[in-house]
């Protein structure tokens, strides 16, 4: 029997805050699933049937921390399904979900740093929990370029890559 097709709620590009070079990928679990897998497009696989995932993701929780910047010109799509512990198919697709970090957006400032600047807390809350970021409250735009659980080191080690494109 087919498990429940999870429900997506990552509110991207809302407000303040809300844009994020390593975003985090939330939804609702559906009862008994223990497995999921994440499908990140270049296009809208509702919109584009034949779109292939540029990247695949697996979580055991209800969220997945992506490793990688997104970034581009062009917005990112995502969706998510149930799988067992082989990667089949336990559940459809959900609706796909969108976000866009775009070096050309013009952006002033933006916020380099761990977990802590990332946004909320991983055991509590998560990035994608907007209200628990305190970027969610500055009064101007800020980009979030941070990543959970990097030390000073990786910071160093990603600056160039990660800050310079977006020329804050």
């Amino acid at each position: 029997a087919m498990t429940r097709t999870p429900v997506i709620y990552s509110p991207y590009n809302q407000g303040h805050g809300s844009v994020l070079l390593y975003p985090v990928y939330a939804w609702v679990r559906p009862h008994g699933a223990a497995r999921f897998e994440i499908a990140l497009y270049d296009e809208d696989p509702t919109r584009h049937p034949a779109a292939r995932p540029i990247d695949r993701l697996f979580s055991e929780s209800a969220e997945c921390y992506d490793t990688k910047p997104r970034y581009g010109a062009r917005p990112f799509y995502w969706r998510v399904r149930t799988v067992d512990e082989t990667g089949a198919p336990l559940s459809g697709w959900s609706s796909p979900g969108v976000f866009r970090t775009a070096p050309d957006d013009g952006w002033d400032v933006a916020v380099f740093g761990d977990s802590i600047s990332h946004g909320g807390g991983r055991i509590s809350y998560g990035p994608e929990n907007l209200e628990y970021s305190w970027l969610r409250y500055l009064t101007f735009p800020a980009l979030n370029l941070s990543q959970s659980g990097d030390l000073s080191k990786d910071m160093l080690d990603r600056f160039e890559a990660d800050v310079l494109p977006f020329h804050p």
